[in-house]
C-alpha cells in the first residue's frame, strides 16, 4: 500500500511535524520515480532502497522537491536509471555502454523503394536473434541495430565524385567495418565501370565488401584482385559452366567462342577453356574459333569454319549488331545455335534481331531477389563478426576504421581489414529451402550457384519474341541440368546437329591395285574422265606453294592424278549418303606411314 506521508527527524529530541495528507489528484497522476543507484558508490545505503516520496506542504515541501530533483539528476548520470510509468519500462543503460558496429549499404536509387529497403534491413537485423543457426554472442557486448547500417541509394551511373563522397565522407565518418554493395541493374557498360571503381577504392582502403551486383561478370578480374570482395551473385565461371552443360546435354562437341570487347571478355574465354580442360575425361570439347569482334567482318572466320554452335558474351547492344551481321552471313537458322550469357539477355523482352531458338543463362535480378540478398549479406557480416570476436587472437584488434581517411592526415588503409575479410570468407550460413549453405571459394566467389536456362521463342500472341525459362542449372547437383521443351532455331522440332550438314575430310592414301589405282588426268581440262575416278594430290605439302595456280596444277601429273578403284568407289558412296566432302592426298613417304 502506498504511504501517504513521510516523517522527518530533525534530531533525536526534536519535535515531529504534523503529517500533511497527499492530495488525491497528485496520488493519481504523479509518476513514480524508482531510483536504482547501486552503481553510484557515493550514494548512501538508504538512497539505494526504493522510496516513495510524498511532498508535504510549506517550506519543507520545497526542500524535499529540491532534494528529489538532485537525486534524479545524480542518478541519471549513473547507468541504472529505470523510469516506470503505468507499468511500462525503458532501460537505456545497457545499450549506452556497448561498442557500436557500423557498416555501409549501397542500393539502387529509387523514388518509392526506400521504405522497402528499410523494412528489409530491419527484418534482417531483428532476425539475427531468432536465427536457427549458432547464437550470436557478440550482441551482448556490441550494438548492431538498424541505426548502425548506414544506407545510401546510388544512381545507375554515379560520377566518380559521388562515389568518392559516399565512401570517404559518409562511410568513413561513421567508422564502417564492411560495405554491402547491392545492385540489380544489368546495363553493362558505364554502370559496370562505376562498380569497378567503387570496389577498387574500397579495396585500396582495406574495407571488406559483400556484394551482389547483377553485372559482376563484367568486372575485370585482374583489376579487382586487390579488392576484399565476397560475391553473392553467380560468377562468370558459373555462367560458362552452365553454357557448356547445355552443349554436353545435346552432344555438341565442337563450338566457337564469340565475344565483344566488353569488360571481362578475357575472363570469360579463360573460364571456358578451364572448364573444357576439366571436362575432357568424360566429354571431349573442341574449340574451333575464339573471336573478339571489333568489326562485323571479324565474323567471316566463322563462315570459313565448321562452327555451328556459338557461345556469345557481349552486351545486349553489341549482341544486336553481331547477330544482325551473322544473319547476313547465313550464320543463323535451323543449323546454327547461339548460346548467350546473362549480359545479352538483360530483360524478358528480346530484340527482334535475335534469332528464334537462342539459348542463354540468367539469374533472378528482381527487387524481391535484391531484398533477400540484403538479408543474406547482413547475416554473413554478423557471423563473420562472431567468428572474429570470439577468436582470442583478435583480442586487441577492434572492428573500427577510426582514423582511416581518404586525405593525407589519416591512415590510408585499414590494417585489420584483410584479417576480418578471412573470417567473412569462411562463413557458412543456411541457404534457402532445398539449397546448400551459402559459402565462398578462396577467391571470394559463391561456391554453389543456381542459374535459369532461357530460350528465345515467340510470345503467346506471336507478336514478339520473349525469353522464357525452360530449365535450371544447379552447380551442386550431379545431374546439374534440368531442361523442358525448347523452341529450336528456325522453329525446328529437333536440335541442330552441331556440325555442318556437309563436313569436309582430308584423306590420305597410297596406291595399290585393285583398291586404288593412279592414272594421269586429262591434260587439257585437268579433270578425270568418268571411268578414271577422282582427282587426288600426289605432291607433298611443301611442294604446294601458296601462290600456285591450282588449275595448272590439275593438269600437271606431278601435282595431281586420278584415283580409281574399289576403295574410291566406297568413298564416293559414303560421301553421298553421309553428306561430306573430301580431298585425297598421297602419303609423303610413299609407304604405309604418314
Amino acid at each position: 500500500m502506498m504511504p501517504s506521508r513521510v516523517k522527518l527527524k530533525r534530531g533525536t529530541d526534536g519535535p515531529t511535524p504534523t503529517p500533511t495528507p497527499m492530495p488525491t489528484t497528485m496520488r493519481k497522476h504523479t509518476p513514480i520515480a524508482t531510483l536504482n543507484t547501486a552503481s553510484c558508490q557515493h550514494n548512501s545505503t538508504t538512497s539505494r532502497r526504493k522510496r516513495i516520496l510524498t511532498p508535504p506542504s510549506g517550506p519543507i515541501s520545497l526542500l524535499l522537491l529540491t532534494v528529489l530533483t538532485l537525486l534524479i539528476l545524480d542518478t541519471r548520470s549513473c547507468q541504472g536509471l529505470r523510469l516506470t510509468n503505468g507499468g511500462g519500462s525503458l532501460s537505456k543503460g545497457a545499450a549506452a555502454n556497448k561498442e557500436q558496429l557500423n557498416i555501409g549499404l549501397i542500393a539502387p536509387h529509387t523514388n518509392f523503394g526506400k521504405r522497402e529497403y528499410l523494412r528489409s534491413i530491419n527484418n534482417a537485423v531483428t532476425g539475427l536473434t531468432k536465427t536457427r543457426g549458432a547464437k550470436l554472442t557478440f550482441l551482448k557486448d556490441y550494438s548492431f541495430e538498424q541505426k548502425n547500417i548506414h544506407f545510401d541509394m546510388m544512381s545507375l551511373t554515379p560520377s566518380p565524385t559521388a562515389i568518392l563522397s559516399t565512401l570517404c565522407k559518409e562511410f568513413l565518418r561513421v567508422n564502417v567495418s564492411a560495405i554491402l554493395y547491392m545492385m540489380n541493374n544489368e546495363q553493362f557498360g558505364h554502370s559496370t565501370a562505376s562498380a569497378q571503381y567503387f570496389l577498387q577504392l574500397a579495396g585500396y582502403l582495406g574495407i571488406p565488401v559483400i556484394s551482389w551486383n547483377a553485372d559482376n561478370s563484367g568486372l575485370e578480374r585482374r583489376a579487382s584482385q586487390s579488392t576484399l570482395q565476397l560475391q553473392l551473385a553467380p560468377s562468370i565461371e558459373h555462367q560458362s559452366a552452365a553454357m557448356l552443360s547445355i552443349l554436353e546435354r545435346y552432344k555438341w562437341h565442337q563450338f566457337s567462342v564469340v565475344t565483344s570487347q566488353i569488360a571481362g571478355h578475357d575472363d570469360f574465354v579463360q573460364a571456358v577453356r578451364e572448364r573444357v580442360a576439366e571436362m575432357q575425361e568424360h566429354f571431349k570439347f573442341t574449340i574451333l574459333n575464339s573471336i573478339v569482334v571489333t568489326r562485323t567482318s571479324d565474323l567471316m572466320e566463322l563462315v570459313n569454319s565448321e562452327a555451328r554452335v556459338m557461345l556469345l558474351y557481349a552486351t545486349q547492344t553489341e549482341a544486336i549488331t553481331i547477330l544482325r551481321a551473322a544473319e547476313e552471313m547465313k550464320l543463323t537458322g535451323e543449323n546454327y545455335v547461339w548460346v548467350v550469357s546473362q549480359s545479352v539477355i538483360e530483360k524478358k523482352d528480346a530484340h527482334s534481331q535475335f534469332p528464334v531458338g537462342m539459348l542463354g543463362v540468367h539469374f533472378d535480378t528482381s527487387s524481391a531477389a535484391l531484398m533477400n540478398e540484403i538479408s543474406n549479406a547482413i547475416k554473413i557480416y554478423s557471423y563473420g563478426v562472431e567468428a572474429y570476436l570470439t577468436d582470442p587472437a583478435n583480442r586487441d584488434r577492434r572492428l573500427t576504421t577510426q582514423s582511416l581517411s581518404c586525405e593525407d592526415e589519416g591512415r590510408g588503409r585499414w590494417d585489420n581489414g584483410e584479417i576480418f575479410f578471412k573470417y567473412l570468407r569462411n562463413v557458412s550460413i543456411e541457404g534457402d529451402l532445398n539449397k546448400p549453405n551459402i559459402e565462398f571459394t578462396a577467391d571470394g566467389d559463391l561456391r554453389s550457384a543456381e542459374l535459369k536456362i532461357m530460350n528465345l521463342r515467340p510470345s503467346a500472341n506471336n507478336k514478339n519474341l520473349v525469353w522464357e525459362e525452360i530449365g535450371v542449372w544447379k552447380s551442386w547437383e550431379t545431374q546439374k541440368l534440368d531442361i523442358r521443351d525448347i523452341a529450336w532455331p528456325g522453329n525446328s522440332h529437333a536440335p541442330p546437329q552441331g556440325v555442318p550438314e556437309k563436313f569436309h575430310l582430308k584423306i590420305t592414301f597410297l596406291e595399290e591395285a585393285p583398291y586404288i589405282n593412279l592414272s594421269p588426268a586429262d591434260p587439257v581440262s585437268g579433270k578425270c574422265l568418268m571411268d578414271r575416278g577422282v582427282l587426288c594430290r600426289v605432291a607433298a605439302d611443301h611442294e604446294m606453294a601458296a601462290d600456285i595456280d591450282v588449275g595448272q596444277a590439275h593438269r600437271n601429273e606431278s601435282f595431281y592424278q586420278c584415283c580409281s578403284g574399289f576403295c574410291i568407289d566406297l568413298l564416293e558412296k559414303f560421301a553421298e549418303e553421309l553428306g561430306f566432302t573430301y580431298e585425297l592426298v598421297r602419303v609423303e613417304d610413299g609407304k604405309w606411314g604418314t
